[in-house]
């Protein structure tokens, strides 16, 4: 949720205007993208933003069809903003290729083709989610339960969310 709402903060920043956004969702059915979206849709309204939403798509984390969806979507409308919750992002690479445009994309995760993005500027900013912090805190976490019986003192736990851009990586 909390990646969601720093995604629109920095779409935000990046169209103080508003303008168009594209979303590609990678699948209603995973809670983790839908609190993506939640937590985007929550700030726009949250902050009275002059986005219009375009209709969202899922790509269920295939980059053809992440590329189907937004290459249809760039030539169909006036996209300012792209924002994508999950995989697929080499297909928003070709799509921008193909379609010659620029526009601001939002995306999650730090893989090797979204570096390369970021590099190239065909991606402002790409969420991170500290995996390596993630896999650590649950094991630490098991261990003080399973071993030395410590409850855990909170019901979840945050990690720290990391944004990337051209310049941080």
């Amino acid at each position: 949720f909390k990646g969601g709402r720093t995604a629109a903060d920095l779409m935000n920043k990046l169209l103080p205007n508003g303008g168009n956004i594209q979303i590609i969702i990678s699948s209603y059915n995973l809670s983790c993208h839908t609190d993506r979206l939640n937590g985007f849709k929550n700030y726009i309204n949250e902050n009275k933003l002059n986005f219009n939403i375009l209709p969202i798509e899922e790509n269920h984390d295939k980059m053809e069809k992440t590329y189907q969806i937004a290459i249809k979507s760039f030539l169909e409308n006036k996209v300012d903003g792209l924002y994508i919750t999950g995989s697929g992002i080499g297909g928003v690479r070709k799509a921008l290729l193909e379609s010659n445009q620029k526009i601001k994309v939002i995306c999650h995760d730090l893989l090797y083709e979204t570096i390369d993005m970021l590099k190239d500027d065909m991606v402002s900013f790409a969420i991170g989610q500290s995996p390596e912090l993630q896999g650590y805190l649950i094991v630490k976490t098991l261990f003080e339960y399973l071993i030395k019986n410590e409850v855990p003192s909170q019901s979840k736990i945050f990690v720290p969310i990391l944004i990337h851009s051209k310049e941080s990586i």
